[in-house]
């Protein structure tokens, strides 16, 4: 293997969203040739998970056969006797099953690029003012190496973006949430920079305050969040991903009970106040999507809760806060007024969490449009 040491080989010239081989990698290491004119610097340093690639981009050459990285040729030429396809389509095998059998327990196999996948017939598609795309079958057999990493990692998850079937083991809605809960398994990936998902200069990132209640949003209609953060030219994070992170990283000390492992309660209003619960302790967690205009903790909030009871037993707390809480039981359901400042270590949430247990829901109120 290389280690220490620098090696050269021609690449592609840089896109706004460059891919770089981020592990040592002895399937593409096997692949490196003579250097030619128009160079990049691939160096490959460290060792037992340390490694990293650094690449810089003077003009130069495509890789030439047998790895095509761009499939252009009509499907008569991709699908022609065993050449270049066929060839591919064995590198694709090898690095996934090095991959899944040099690198520990691996929990999830993410295939971004949904173009990937075989075609009955060739299609061309144009979105106005944006960009055209041409869709051939491109066939990786992905179910058989599937299978075959599964020999290695029995539990793995398999997310083949965008394409139908059985290897697409939850939903990937990209830079949008669903208007309600689905059906099926499902994460939202997001940029916290407008809708880049690689380093662009000067574009705003997110406050915490986003975030976090983007991350209620998801969860309470039953999902993930998967966050994107693109490194700078430097390879470093921007000092405001640093921020927004301890911003999400404070609240979730107070407030993650009410977020992990926590499920929809069917038929609950999606507005302003959402409800969950606790998968292993059936305890409900109300969630409270303050206004931004309320931020600065002048005045009280009333949560309305239609529709529930609660026991003799039962109890309300603030997660993070001992603030007492005005709880009224009527005949139409429960009423609880938060303080007129809700404040955790000086900080006002922007999402407040209260922890309910003796909870019961008698009917489902109306989705708020």
């Amino acid at each position: 293997m290389i280690a220490a040491t620098d090696v050269r080989i021609p690449v592609n010239p840089p896109s706004k969203s460059d891919g770089l081989l981020n592990f040592r990698s002895e399937i593409f290491v096997n692949r490196l040739f003579e250097p030619q004119t128009g160079q990049t610097v691939v160096r490959v340093r460290g060792h037992q998970g340390s490694d990293s690639v650094s690449v810089s981009h003077p003009p130069l050459k495509p890789l030439p056969d047998p790895i095509p990285l761009k499939i252009q040729s009509p499907i008569s030429k991709i699908q022609s006797p065993i050449s270049r396809w066929e060839r591919f389509v064995g590198y694709t095998h090898r690095q996934i099953m090095e991959l899944m059998s040099g690198y520990g327990p691996i929990d999830l196999l993410w295939l971004d690029g949904g173009w990937v996948r075989p075609r009955a017939s060739e299609s061309t598609v144009t979105r106005p003012g944006f960009w055209r795309n041409r869709a051939v079958s491109q066939d990786v057999r992905l179910g058989e190496v599937v299978a075959r990493a599964r020999t290695q990692q029995p539990g793995l998850i398999v997310v083949d973006r965008g394409v139908p079937g059985v290897n697409q083991d939850y939903l990937t809605p990209e830079n949008r949430v669903p208007a309600g809960p689905l059906p099926h398994p499902w994460e939202v990936c997001k940029t916290t920079t407008g809708e880049s998902w690689s380093w662009a200069p000067d574009e705003k990132c997110m406050t915490g305050a986003e975030a976090i209640r983007l991350l209620v949003d998801v969860v309470t209609k039953g999902g993930n969040l998967l966050l994107n953060i693109g490194p700078g030219p430097d390879g470093r994070w921007p000092e405001d991903a640093h921020r927004l992170l301890a911003e999400i990283g404070t609240w979730m000390k107070h407030n993650g009970e009410g977020i992990y492992a926590t499920r929809t309660v069917p038929g609950w209003s999606l507005g302003p106040v959402r409800l969950v619960r606790q998968r292993h302790t059936g305890v409900h967690y109300l969630h409270a999507l303050e206004a931004p205009s309320k931020t600065d903790g002048a005045s009280s909030m009333r949560l309305d809760l239609p529709g529930t009871t609660l026991s003799e037993s039962g109890s309300i707390r603030l997660l993070g806060s001992d603030a007492p809480l005005a709880v009224r039981r009527t005949s139409e359901g429960l009423y609880i007024d938060l303080p007129p400042s809700v404040r955790v270590n000086g900080v006002h949430w922007p999402v407040c969490v209260l922890r309910i247990e003796g909870l019961s829901v008698q009917s489902k109120p109306e989705v708020a449009p």
